[in-house]
């Protein structure tokens, strides 16, 4: 059974490069995180081989085999039938995304907004943890999560919308300097950024700037060959893995079976899902509809006017699953998870698989719906539409449309649309003031 879960594997990978029409499509954005995230996952689901061996033939060929069906479904749906509405719905979110202000902007006064920014996040930093070093405040906060603490600090409430605008002028940044050959900004705005990702434990956040630089020098400027974004790929996964095995080293030791488990780690959701089928389906479920409609209101405030917030799925999920229920750390993979759950109140394997079918489908279809309207967007020359997307689907959009995952999701968007209209408003009032 497992080598037919392996042919079928390299069968759907091979559709879905013609579907996605690899050779005209290859570092498109969305196309590309969908090939890598696909590669990554096969490479995982072969190690988690030599971590256990008996979880191989338990469980991993029905969840690859069924994710894959639904993705496979997907990309055939949205080539066959969905393009057909295609631009009425590019033009419908076209709409929503503003242009802004700041593509008119000088390249030096796009730096000294970044520059601001960063030391803001730099003074609340050491305001809340007392101290500049990145290592210490990394440590900090791991060691609170794994205590059950959680910060109730005023960093939680601004580092993501100033993350967020950072991420967009970091975008202009790279994009004028590439034009006019000023590089100096990028390799500052680099060191900036992985300063933060290192103090904020986040692996993904070091890496991205590096993948926003290749994304838009490809798509803007000249194309990147294949080979060099194939050895980029790699040193990038690299990247991750010294980066992870760095963090585990601060707090526990490191040994052959400590680094098998950090490589195959980013798929411990499945490990956990066969765990949940083992002990049943005992999750109070009516808390991910109420985390649904809490979500953008910050606990302190509800817990003020003595409401309890739910805490997200992702996290009830693995304390049920750890029975700890002081911790604050969750298993990777929650989209899916989720979705998972949404169906577990039918008590059925089989409808188990057919939610992660649907979870593959949905998701594909809102990739390949993203990867199309970036087309449209270099076409009509629209770069902050581009760069919003851009930063949009780096989060992982990818099989992530849990039923209130979807909500953090899009909350991601929605705020870049805001800060952009926020910008545009100051530069209206900044133009008229002149006036």
């Amino acid at each position: 059974m497992i080598w037919l879960a392996f042919y079928l594997h390299i069968l759907f990978f091979l559709v879905l490069l013609f579907v996605t029409n690899f050779k005209k499509n290859y570092f498109n954005p969305v196309y590309f995180l969908i090939y890598a995230n696909y590669f990554y996952f096969f490479i995982l689901w072969i190690l988690w081989y030599f971590v256990d061996e008996t979880y191989i033939f338990k469980y991993q060929v029905g969840y690859y085999t069924t994710i894959l069906f639904g993705f496979v479904m997907g990309s055939l749906y949205f080539k066959l039938i969905f393009n057909k509405y295609f631009s009425f719905l590019y033009n419908t979110f076209n709409k929503v995304i503003p242009t802004s202000y700041i593509e008119n902007i000088s390249l030096e006064k796009i730096f000294l907004m970044f520059l601001f920014l960063f030391l803001i996040l730099l003074i609340f930093q050491y305001i809340t943890f007392n101290t500049l070093n990145p290592i210490e405040v990394l440590i900090q906060i791991e060691s609170k999560r794994q205590l059950g603490v959680e910060y109730q600090g005023i960093i939680p409430y601004i580092k993501k919308p100033i993350h967020l605008l950072m991420d967009l002028l970091f975008c202009f940044i790279v994009y004028k300097s590439l034009l006019y050959k000023k590089y100096k900004y990028i390799y500052i705005s680099l060191v900036l950024f992985i300063y933060l990702a290192i103090a904020f434990g986040s692996k993904s956040a070091v890496v991205m700037p590096l993948f926003y630089l290749a994304i838009i020098k490809h798509n803007f400027l000249k194309p990147i060959p294949l080979r060099k974004i194939i050895f980029f790929s790699i040193f990038v996964l690299l990247f991750i893995v010294i980066f992870q095995l760095i963090r585990l080293g601060l707090f526990e030791e490191i040994n052959y079976k400590g680094i098998l488990h950090t490589l195959v780690g980013r798929i411990n959701m499945e490990l956990y899902l066969t765990k949940y089928f083992n002990e049943g389906f005992n999750i109070d479920y009516p808390n991910s509809l109420k985390h649904f409609f809490l979500y953008f209101i910050p606990r302190n405030i509800l817990n003020e006017i003595g409401i309890d917030k739910p805490i997200p799925f992702g996290l009830e999920f693995t304390r049920y699953l750890t029975h700890r229920p002081d911790i604050y750390m969750t298993v990777a993979g929650g989209g899916i998870g989720e979705w998972i759950h949404d169906y577990s109140i039918f008590d059925s394997m089989n409808i188990v698989y057919f939610s992660i079918i649907l979870g593959g489908f949905f998701s594909v279809l809102i990739n390949l719906f993203l990867a199309e309207f970036l087309r449209y967007t270099l076409y009509y020359n629209n770069i902050t539409k581009f760069f919003t997307v851009l930063i949009f689907i780096h989060i992982g959009t990818l099989f992530e449309f849990g039923f209130s995952y979807t909500v953090g999701t899009f909350e991601t968007l929605f705020s870049l649309i805001f800060l952009i209209y926020f910008t545009n408003i100051i530069k209206i009032f900044y133009i008229r003031g002149k006036e």
